[in-house]
Parts: structure tokens; C-alpha cells; sequence
């Protein structure tokens, strides 16, 4: 540890007074920093995380909101507003976050996808739409499991020269560009970025590309989307409340075991008091969630 705690949160400070947004996210600090303090880990702060240490020790910035399941830290003078003119690029990117809101992904799953590595893969099941991550050693299920594939280097570097093509400034283009050929290149691209005041333009422009190509991975694979289960369900008549809780449950790309689970319990939710009163529940399994709260 090599850093005093008060240079990391004045480092952090700093870069989000820089961005343009005034927020920037956990995901894009965390890169930023290991390059200003190499080998930068919360954990060596006595923080289990970088959420953690943020709250221990930057009283200067907040939590905004969240963005999926990444956090959006503020500074706390800061209001959670922008006047600034939204470009068509920015614009098109909150369109599709809207629209994505809807659909959740496990976390795993979707760190599977996006960081390609040797040691997970990522399979679907071509009848339920369920997906499960298998380490390496595991047994591949088999049929009606299929593989999806991650987003390669590639795609990746792609995505990344997509971005560089929308930006006005040709500086600005040729520092992200010089970035392309380097060892590692996606640490100095985002370093770079975020040296621009573009991370958060990148972060937002990455992740939609990854999400809409990880929708077209799973249609290609024949994989049917949860919101497509949840409009063949909701074509018999129901009344308005039952198809508002089938639509919230139905929007959600779930790990294993969980599709089962929220379809229980979206049934429960349905019951009268009578019709649960007659239901054979082993009495455990009360006792354990009754510990669980």
C-alpha cells in the first residue's frame, strides 16, 4: 500500500469533479485509479470494496444512483442534474437505457459475457430462456443447453473504434486512436477517456453495444428473452394487476434456479388468504427464511 489513504480519495474527488457529467462510475474509477496507484485494492484500506472505502473515506462525493447494478458516485455539492445539451450519440444512449431498465441481468452472467475468458462459459437453455455460468472443469449440460458465446477482443476493439468514430474532436480522436495498438490498450483507452472527460460517454456507449449485442447472441442462439415468455403468458385474459406483476416478473434474466423460484412466488403473490392457508409448507423452510430476515 503504497498510497495514503487521503491521496486515493483526493485522487478520487478529483476525477469526478473533471468529468463533464460530474458523476462518473464505480466501474471506470477502479481501472483509473490502479493506473494512478498501481496495485490500488480497497481491501488493503481496510474496505471490502471500493463502495466501502468511498463512504469511509470520501465525505466529498455521494452515491447518486445506480446503473445497473454499477453505482454512480457524485460529488455531494453536486445535484443529480445536468443543463448540458444532450448530443445524438448521449441521446440515443438514454433512449436505449430506458429501454433496457425493463431487463435485468445476473451480474455473473453478464461479467461472462463481457470479459471473455478461458476459465467461464456461459450456456442457455433453448426451452426455459434460463442461463447458467460453467467453470472450467465443470460438466457442459447438455441439450437443450447451448453455448453463448462472449464478446470477443475483437468485437471489443471494434466497439472501441465505433466510439472514436462519433467524436467531433480529431485531438481527441487521435489520443483514443494512438491508444488501439497498446499492450492492455482498454486500461489506457478508458485512462485516456477519462483524462478527455469522455469515460462516461465511453462507459455509457460500451455498454450498450455489449447489451444489444449480448440480446442478439441469445436470439441467434435461439434462446427465447424472458419479455417474450411474458407476452405468450399474457395473452389469455387477466386482470390488470396479475399482468403488471407477470410483466415485472417476467423482465428479469435470471441465474440458476431463480426462474423456478420467481415463478412460485409470483403465483403466491396471486393467492387469497384462504388458498394460503391451505397450502402444505414444510415447516423448515419457514423457520429459514424466518432467520434469513
Amino acid at each position: 500500500m503504497s498510497a495514503s489513504v487521503q491521496d486515493v480519495a483526493e485522487k478520487i474527488a478529483t476525477l469526478i469533479q473533471q468529468s463533464p457529467t460530474k458523476t462518473l462510475l464505480g466501474s471506470s474509477l477502479i481501472p483509473i485509479l490502479r493506473l494512478s496507484f498501481p496495485g490500488f485494492k480497497p481491501v488493503d484500506y481496510g474496505s471490502a470494496n471500493l463502495r466501502h472505502f468511498v463512504r469511509a473515506n470520501v465525505p466529498t462525493v455521494r452515491e447518486v444512483s445506480l446503473q445497473g447494478v454499477d453505482i454512480v458516485y457524485g460529488l455531494q455539492s453536486t445535484p443529480n442534474t445536468t443543463s448540458a445539451p444532450l448530443s445524438v450519440e448521449e441521446e440515443n444512449s438514454s433512449k436505449s437505457n430506458k429501454a433496457r431498465r425493463g431487463l435485468q441481468i445476473a451480474p455473473r452472467v453478464w461479467k461472462t459475457f463481457a470479459s471473455p475468458s478461458e476459465r467461464y462459459q456461459l450456456f442457455g437453455n433453448q426451452l426455459s430462456g434460463e442461463l447458467r455460468v460453467v467453470e472450467q472443469g465443470e460438466l457442459s449440460p447438455g441439450s437443450p443447453w447451448t453455448r453463448i458465446p462472449s464478446c470477443s477482443p475483437e468485437e471489443h476493439l471494434g466497439i472501441a473504434k465505433d466510439f472514436i468514430s462519433v467524436l467531433q474532436d480529431e485531438e481527441h480522436k487521435n489520443s483514443l486512436l494512438s491508444t488501439l495498438d497498446k499492450p492492455g490498450w482498454w486500461n489506457i483507452f478508458l485512462f485516456t477517456a477519462q483524462r478527455l472527460g469522455l469515460a462516461t460517454r465511453w462507459h455509457e456507449h460500451r455498454q450498450r453495444r455489449l447489451h444489444e449485442q449480448f440480446l442478439n447472441t441469445i436470439q441467434r442462439k435461439g434462446i427465447p428473452l424472458p419479455k417474450q415468455r411474458g407476452r405468450t403468458a399474457a395473452s389469455s385474459p387477466v386482470d390488470k394487476s396479475s399482468s403488471t406483476v407477470s410483466h415485472a416478473n417476467s423482465a428479469h434474466i435470471y441465474g440458476p434456479g431463480e426462474s423456478l423460484r420467481r415463478i412460485v412466488i409470483g403465483a403466491i403473490n396471486r393467492m387469497s388468504v384462504s388458498e394460503l392457508r391451505s397450502l402444505n409448507i414444510p415447516i423448515g423452510h419457514i423457520i429459514d427464511e424466518l432467520k434469513a430476515d
